[in-house]
């Protein structure tokens, strides 16, 4: 995939089976292209696979924050915390809401923020966007049962972290008030755009819903509630539908990519983000950090192989005028840098590509 600074696709996905041009000549001749029964038939799935009450899928994961934002009753809310290394979609609602952020800087040699930081701040009046980034859970047993104890409203941005899981085993995105998921295309299971929110809570679920229904939740066409037309269609959910029979292959292609990396990637000048226990955290993406990152990008581009930037930090954004004083975050924004990762790479791509990272 190339985006607005990429040269070169960093990116593969998985396959498309050939049978999904047949499901979409299907569903455009049954007149089935807007949200139909694909849609509800994904947020069926992909209930079952995360054990969740509720899956209202959308647009985007941009959407699902925005509409997780809205569902959290955002202009009622004291403060809002959020990590300054997040996507900037993420705090876009609350921007809009005109609610001042309270941003929270990294752990020391960490993509997720320092939570620990925060807790004492915290009142049920707040609402906390909690990001785990890169398949990386942003909470320990600690932060979980302070938060739980204090019944704080955490919206969980799980982007990165489908199928990842916390201390207890649970799937992330889950256990708080709201989770919210991406499925674009650089992701494990994508439908080129898209996302969706998952909660336990009922009440929480049918605003969700109104929400995404431009805030209409009744036949008469009458407005009760701000939202958006966040609705996916049928036809882009076809290419979700695609893969979510083999998304537990698909975790284990990306588990056994890392695993490449980390066994044949031996530059010096280079270091993998380590995943210590694979069995419930692992990357999407081949992160790695380096102090040569601008001569590193030119070296690939030379190459022909793709890379990307990460996740970057807050703090860069000037309209957010919060100045640079993230110590921790800005250390790891500086040297982060995606390398070709995606479940389409196969391994002699990716050995080839190695070989050449090695001699840089």
């Amino acid at each position: 995939m190339v985006n607005f600074n990429e040269k070169k696709g960093w990116w593969k996905p998985h396959p498309l089976n050939s049978k999904i041009l047949n499901e979409i000549n299907k569903t455009i001749k049954n007149n089935h292209v807007t949200f139909g029964k694909n849609s509800i038939l994904l947020e069926k799935k992909l209930g079952k696979i995360l054990k969740v009450k509720n899956v209202i899928l959308c647009t985007s994961g941009t959407s699902a924050l925005y509409m997780a934002t809205l569902a959290s009753n955002i202009a009622t809310r004291r403060k809002v915390f959020s990590a300054v290394m997040t996507w900037s979609g993420a705090i876009n609602g609350p921007l809009y809401a005109g609610k001042k952020i309270d941003f929270i800087d990294n752990k020391i040699n960490s993509i997720n923020a320092d939570y620990e930081k925060v807790l004492n701040k915290l009142t049920k009046k707040d609402v906390l966007y909690l990001t785990h980034l890169n398949g990386k859970c942003g909470y320990d047993r600690n932060i979980f049962n302070i938060l739980k104890k204090r019944k704080i409203f955490v919206i969980e941005d799980a982007s990165q972290a489908l199928l990842v899981k916390d201390f207890k085993n649970d799937y992330l995105g889950t256990k708080f008030d709201i989770g919210c998921f991406s499925l674009s295309y650089t992701k494990m299971l994508n439908m080129i755009y898209g996302g969706f929110c998952v909660t336990n809570n009922n009440n929480i679920a049918k605003h969700l819903r109104t929400i995404r229904n431009n805030g209409v939740d009744n036949n008469l066409q009458i407005a009760s509630s701000i939202g958006g037309n966040f609705k996916p269609n049928d036809i882009n959910v076809l290419f979700g539908l695609n893969s979510i029979n083999k998304i537990h292959q698909i975790k284990s292609k990306l588990i056994k990519i890392y695993r490449f990396y980390k066994k044949n990637l031996k530059n010096k000048n280079i270091s993998l983000i380590k995943y210590d226990n694979l069995k419930k955290e692992f990357p999407t993406y081949i992160e790695v950090l380096t102090n040569n990152r601008k001569k590193l990008i030119n070296y690939l581009a030379a190459k022909n192989i793709g890379c990307s930037y990460s996740i970057r930090s807050l703090h860069l954004s000037r309209h957010l005028k919060i100045g640079n004083k993230f110590k921790n975050a800005s250390n790891i924004d500086k040297n982060i840098l995606r390398l070709p990762s995606g479940p389409g790479y196969s391994i002699s791509e990716l050995s080839k590509i190695i070989r050449y990272i090695n001699k840089f």
